[in-house]
């Protein structure tokens, strides 16, 4: 445990690094906004996306900061500026899969049979990265973004899982670094699903945000290590949490938020799981990586392991939130980590 103490230590300072900066790298180049410029009939409060390739982090070396970019959005006409925010985090909980999508997004709504310009200017501090910009034009319509709702409850099953990668000892954003190990690992896991969603800005998809605690559910913070983010559909979202052992067997419950690209949020009514033990689950069930496994040899890696119940006491959650942050450090630090079913 020793020896992971300053991986940990740097772990935390990447967290809430991205938590208080606009923590993505530069731009190598500009790749098209969405509407597509040129597009009408853009809901009057409506949002913008943006997208654009990146350097990599080894010629970067650090984050990008917020004050690297200018977004200004103005009447074609007029050019009377309109109000609206830049947020560099929305469909990018990492940024590590290909494009970076950012959204500009209306403080109020927008007039409407408006053609609007949106200018972005990347201006970087950080030396070797160079400046560009881009502009799109597009005209509002006279429609707002229909109502999101969520149509189903959040459902949760408990599972257990083997997962292959690489730990390495100078870990990147995206993995990778020197003196790489592989690793195999089986994980006590609550698989939680969202119902259909509908309305919002559905084209976008939908940011839904889960968050785990023990006996009773915290509101999903994504600054926080109880919560996760993943993007969902309309058929819905399904998000994956570490159950983490925290030495009982105990109660773990969840909560969810849906947020769509307009800035509309829908909140889920939260559930507990049954009383869950982490380390009986993976003590009865068979590791099927290793043919010496003396477990019962009927289970099943993927055996469903719990059931729903809504309701139940509560309990503090500090112990849980600092044993699930050291968990989802420690994966964060993995690369590439695959399931082997």
């Amino acid at each position: 445990m020793k020896k992971n103490i300053s991986i940990v230590m740097g772990a935390l300072l990447v967290f809430h690094a991205s938590a208080a900066w606009a923590c993505f790298p530069g731009v190598g180049e500009f790749l098209a906004a969405s509407p597509a410029s040129g597009a009408t009939d853009v809901p009057r409060d409506g949002a913008i996306e943006v997208s654009w390739t990146s350097p990599s982090w080894v010629e970067t070396f650090a984050c990008s900061p917020a004050e690297d970019w200018q977004v200004v959005a103005r009447t074609a006409v007029s050019q009377e500026v309109i109000p609206g925010s830049f947020d560099m985090a929305w469909k990018n909980p990492t940024w590590c899969d290909g494009a970076i999508v950012a959204r500009w997004q209306p403080t109020a709504a927008m007039p409407a049979g408006t053609e609007i310009q949106l200018d972005i200017s990347y201006v970087p501090s950080t030396v070797g990265t160079e400046p560009d910009s881009f502009s799109a034009t597009f005209t509002t319509g006279a429609a707002f973004v229909p109502e999101l709702s969520a149509q189903g409850p959040i459902t949760a099953s408990t599972l257990v899982r083997t997962v292959a990668g690489e730990e390495c000892m100078q870990p990147l954003p995206c993995g990778g670094g020197g003196g790489c190990t592989p690793y195999t690992e089986r994980q006590a896991v609550a698989k939680v699903a969202i119902g259909p969603i509908a309305g919002g800005q559905a084209d976008f998809g939908y940011l839904v945000e889960v968050a785990m605690g023990e006996g009773e559910a915290p509101s999903p913070d994504p600054t926080q290590p109880h919560t996760v983010r993943t993007m969902g559909s309309s058929g819905g979202a399904v998000a994956e949490l570490v159950l983490p052992d925290l030495g009982h067997p105990y109660v773990p419950c969840f909560s969810a938020k849906v947020h769509d690209a307009s800035g509309q949020v829908v909140d889920l009514e939260s559930i507990c799981l049954e009383e869950v033990d982490p380390a009986a689950m993976l003590a009865r069930t068979p590791d099927p990586t290793d043919p010496t496994d003396p477990t019962d040899p009927g289970g099943s890696p993927d055996d469903d392991e719990g059931g729903c119940s809504i309701g139940s006491a509560p309990h503090s959650t500090t112990p849980f939130s600092m044993t699930l942050l050291f968990s989802i450090l420690s994966l964060g630090l993995r690369r590439r980590a695959n399931r082997r079913l």
